[in-house]
């Protein structure tokens, strides 16, 4: 099967996946679907489908937020590259990320913390409720978690 248009591949990895899935016996709760295929499109790694941990209504409500152009800030700018400008700016939305920021570089020297932890500092003051998409520094979810514990809490939470 050869295709040449980005959407036809996609949609062929998506049943692709949704037939593993199948074959080996696991059922993903409806609501969580989409987003399990697409954690397993992006890293190959089937898994998550049985390891990922959702929060009671996380989707909709990530949905909801987005929809509302919620920005959303990663912990990286590899992570900020892989979110979709054009369906970002179809919700009226932007990413950012703050690491490369000389002010975070020099939070996190002051504090003697590091760089992603102080990029969630800068992330709560900037836009706070945000979408917050982690996944490459624990110490980023450790300053969410102190931020949740004071009652700054983001519209939804991403953390591997």
């Amino acid at each position: 099967m050869k295709h040449s248009r980005p959407a036809d591949i996609e949609r062929t990895s998506m049943a692709i996946i949704a037939e593993e899935l199948r074959q080996r016996g696991i059922q993903v709760p409806p609501d969580q679907e989409a987003v399990v295929k697409r954690v397993i499109h992006t890293t190959a790694d089937f898994e998550y489908a049985e390891n990922l941990v959702f929060t009671k209504n996380a989707v909709s409500l990530g949905v909801a937020a987005l929809r509302k152009g919620t920005p959303i800030v990663t912990d990286t700018n590899m992570a900020k590259a892989g979110i979709s400008r054009p369906g970002l700016e179809k919700l009226g939305s932007h990413v950012m990320c703050f690491m490369a920021d000389p002010a975070v570089a020099q939070r996190a020297e002051a504090q003697g913390t590091t760089r992603a932890a102080a990029a969630m500092e800068q992330a709560a003051q900037v836009c706070p409720g945000a979408v917050l998409a982690i996944g490459n520094a624990p110490t980023a979810l450790f300053a969410i978690a102190r931020q949740m514990e004071r009652g700054q809490f983001p519209a939804m939470l991403i953390g591997v």
